[in-house]
């Protein structure tokens, strides 16, 4: 509890009041009943000394009272202005913390809310990624039917009919029904050859679409002729091929798929690495079926390939990625034990999955 000024001065106006009115009691009445039995030799005092003797005592105790009051009130004075200070300091403290408490909540809301709407957006894009990733997916099977389905159309329609038209050239032919000896040359030399070729471009078309041979002998047949027109094609470059499963342990699902990655390995190779040889393997470890394509070629900067950027991938090795993690997969891209690059593929197969 702080004393105030104004206080102080109260209480030494009554200090001196009480002191002055004690020397008037001590003067007048108590020294004349005290004294007597004390001093035997008494002599009353005149009025006038005593009331000097009143005046100086007051006095004295006036000094006595007011500079130690004077010096309290000057210390009073300071501690109130100190506390007057202390106060308006305290406001000021109390002012800016509100105000920096606002400004941080409002900084607060706002952070909230920029979270809030990034949450948002990253949902958002994970579902667009979900999205695309489905619609790759099902753009990828609709490929597949539509290339099952023009290989279907040409080789029972198209290809038919030009195997009928030779066999119909080589039947008037070997009836000598065409009189003319140019003409039946001209058949012989040019329009069956003609139609033989156009057979084998027939042929050739929709084995790329989508070869019979999968759908008939199954994938090591289809792999193995895969080989032989690689080589007929590319005949500096020699396939090596080891496929240490059995067909049954392949699921039916995964074989378009792991022909289509050796089939876009091998013309990748063909077009870019400058091999000599390329090789594919296809093994089963534990719940595992693992593909690997190699090349002993060029390759190229591996630091420079992004995974899933079909701008630094390319659209063959995009597809090939694609299509793997599409049937749950998993596809590596790296460097090949000496040279050139190697392509792994790998499938996690469970029990009752192989068929």
């Amino acid at each position: 509890m702080i004393i105030k000024s104004r206080h102080i001065y109260r209480l030494l106006i009554l200090s001196l009041a009480g002191v002055m009115l004690l020397s008037l009691f001590w003067e007048f009445y108590l020294e004349d009943l005290v004294v007597p039995h004390v001093y035997v030799y008494y002599h009353p005092e005149p009025i006038y000394e005593r009331l000097e003797y009143v005046i100086v005592s007051v006095i004295a105790a006036a000094i006595a009272l007011i500079v130690p009051g004077r010096i309290a009130i000057q210390s009073t004075r300071q501690t109130e202005n100190a506390m007057e200070a202390l106060g308006k300091a305290r406001d000021e403290l109390e002012r800016r913390v509100r105000q920096r408490t606002a400004e941080l909540e409002n900084s607060n809301r706002e952070l909230v809310s920029a979270l809030e709407r990034q949450r948002e957006t990253e949902e958002a894009l994970r579902s667009s990624v979900t999205d695309l990733k489905l619609l790759s997916s099902r753009l990828l099977v609709l490929q597949e039917d539509e290339k099952k389905l023009l290989a279907s159309e040409l080789h029972e329609s198209v290809s038919q009919t030009l195997s009928a038209l030779k066999f119909r050239f080589e039947h008037v032919l070997s009836q000598g029904q065409v009189g003319n000896e140019e003409m039946t040359a001209d058949i012989q030399h040019k329009v069956l050859p003609t139609i033989q070729g156009a057979i084998n471009d027939v042929r050739n078309i929709y084995m790329d679409l989508r070869p019979t041979l999968l759908d008939d002998l199954g994938l090591t047949a289809t792999l193995n002729w895969l080989s032989v027109e690689f080589r007929k094609k590319n005949s500096q470059i020699h396939v090596v091929s080891d496929i240490a499963v059995e067909e049954s342990d392949i699921p039916e699902h995964l074989k378009i798929v792991i022909f289509r990655v050796v089939q876009g390995a091998l013309n990748n190779i063909a077009r870019h690495s400058r091999a000599r040889v390329a090789r594919y393997s296809i093994n089963r470890e534990n719940d595992t079926l693992e593909l690997v394509v190699e090349d002993d070629g060029i390759g190229f900067d591996m630091k420079k390939t992004q995974p899933g950027d079909a701008s630094r991938e390319g659209t063959g090795l995009s597809s090939m990625r694609a299509r793997v993690e599409q049937t749950k997969g998993s596809f590596q891209i790296e460097n090949g034990k000496a040279a050139g690059v190697l392509i792994r593929a790998s499938w996690p197969l469970g029990k009752g999955q192989f068929a």
